[in-house]
């Protein structure tokens, strides 16, 4: 019971994790075309980087992120005891 409410909960957060990048990502692509119109190219490639971070960022959380394995590899919980 324990462990599929924790798999439950990592699957929102991920889902909200996920959403969050996507909305850096809207408003890093903005600064790109605002800071294009203005001539200022260091701030457009700064901001062009940090989308790129922010889309891949997305995609990852989107699939999943961390597998089950891993998060119940580094778990203090003994989950043998609910198979």
């Amino acid at each position: 019971m324990e462990k599929e409410n924790l798999e439950r909960r990592i699957k929102e957060h991920e889902k909200f994790a996920a959403f969050v990048h996507g909305g850096a990502f809207a408003y890093h692509a903005l600064g790109v075309f605002y800071n294009l119109k203005k001539k200022n190219y260091i701030d457009m490639s700064i901001h062009g980087l940090v989308a790129v971070y922010d889309l891949f960022a997305t995609f990852k959380h989107y699939k999943g992120g961390e597998t089950n394995e891993k998060i119940n590899s580094n778990s203090r919980i003994d989950w043998s005891i609910y198979d």
